[in-house]
């Protein structure tokens, strides 16, 4: 072969592979148009997701919270009942504790508290503004004061409240799990923090003979005061359901334990 033809199809040679390669890099590569829609499109996603991320994140802490709230609660007040030596709080373990004067002294013996509070002003949580801490019904009203309740504050942050019945019988004895209601029981899983609404962070109870939480408004309460579950939540609405302004919010500690600690409201 001639060197000259030799020398000519090794230039051609490279050129053309110099041309494949600018070829391949075009094809890997975007325009900045490309890319300034890419983005744009992540960005409407991004903006139409994330409220809902977060959103069912925020629902899933508070349910985590609350499941945390009821163990530690039920475990104190299984620790009281032993300390007294009581197979129930009908022999004198609830009216003893809940009595002003030895409210903190007997919380204290069963819990791991930051404060308590016997139902006294002076020492209430406060909002922002100085106010006495108050609480939103689901629908967006405004509730009540947590002055209503004898309240004391977990290392948690959680404040738990409890208003007296002296355990009085429910109405129908043996159609539930429990007899008694010993007290009415309010549990804020995150304190003072909002958003302050029953059925997101607040939730309502009462405590039966046994030491165990009853979830206001559910079956075994529905069971307990009528016979039948036409009183729970499923059956009123207005007990735990979005997006009704009439919502209080008092049946959802019910369903979201009866849905299977779900909150799918």
């Amino acid at each position: 072969m001639r060197p000259d033809f030799f020398k000519t199809y090794l230039i051609f040679f490279k050129t053309a592979e110099q041309v494949d390669n600018l070829n391949l890099k075009n094809k890997l590569a975007f325009t900045l148009a490309e890319v300034l829609i890419t983005l744009g499109i992540i960005g409407i996603v991004a903006a139409l997701t994330m409220p809902s991320l977060i959103a069912n994140y925020k629902k899933q802490e508070y349910v985590t919270q609350l499941q945390k709230a009821v163990s530690t609660f039920e475990q104190g007040f299984r620790k009281r009942m032993a300390d007294i030596e009581c197979t129930d709080l009908n022999c004198g373990g609830i009216q003893e504790l809940l009595y002003p004067d030895n409210f903190e002294a007997e919380i204290k013996k069963n819990f791991e508290i930051v404060s308590a509070c016997p139902m006294d002003d002076s020492c209430m949580p406060r909002e922002k503004d100085g106010s006495i801490l108050k609480y939103k019904y689901l629908g967006g009203s405004l509730g009540n004061n947590i002055n209503v309740y004898n309240i004391f504050i977990l290392k948690s942050g959680t404040i738990i409240g409890m208003r007296d019945t002296y355990c009085a019988p429910v109405r129908m004895p043996g159609e539930a799990n429990f007899d008694y209601n010993c007290a009415f029981v309010m549990i804020d899983v995150n304190g003072s923090k909002a958003p302050n609404q029953w059925g997101r962070d607040v939730f309502y109870f009462l405590l039966n003979e046994m030491g165990m939480l009853v979830p206001m408004y559910g079956e075994q309460w529905s069971l307990a005061d009528s016979g039948t579950t036409d009183g729970s939540w499923k059956k009123h609405p207005d007990y735990c359901t979005t997006p009704s302004k009439s919502s209080t919010g008092l049946g959802c500690a019910a369903r979201v334990i009866e849905d299977g600690w779900k909150m799918n409201y």
